[in-house]
């Protein structure tokens, strides 16, 4: 098994190859080969590429991913966005569709059951 200082280091390495993130937005502990990353990103595909990063790397025990995600945008802007982009789309019925922000998290709902096809292209579209 690895010592934990040289995991570390191999952690940061892999953070640092990684194009999504900037691996100073990432704290890295390691403790008997378990990775524990730490940190604040604007989204959650940052946080699950630094996961992915590390996840398989040879000597991790096992890993916490506690960075937290704090986006750069408000929620409102985002809703509004995606309603615009519903209107744009000539595939969907954006008068069906409801979209609510709700930490940090986005809700569609339809007032009637969509098709796959529909329910595709929405999540496709926000």
């Amino acid at each position: 098994m690895k010592a934990d200082a040289e995991l570390q280091q191999g952690v940061m390495n892999e953070l640092k190859w990684e194009p999504t993130i900037k691996a100073a937005e990432i704290g890295v502990a390691v403790k008997d080969g378990v990775v524990t990353l730490s940190g604040y990103v604007d989204s959650y595909v940052k946080k699950w590429a630094a996961e992915e990063a590390v996840r398989y790397l040879m000597g991790v025990v096992w890993f916490c991913n506690q960075i937290t995600v704090k986006p750069t945008v408000e929620p409102l802007d985002i809703k509004a966005k995606i309603e615009s982009a519903f209107q744009r789309n000539a595939l969907l019925d954006s008068r069906r569709i409801t979209v609510e922000t709700r930490g940090g998290w986005v809700i569609l709902s339809s007032s009637v059951r969509p098709s796959w096809a529909e329910r595709a292209e929405a999540q496709w579209a926000a």
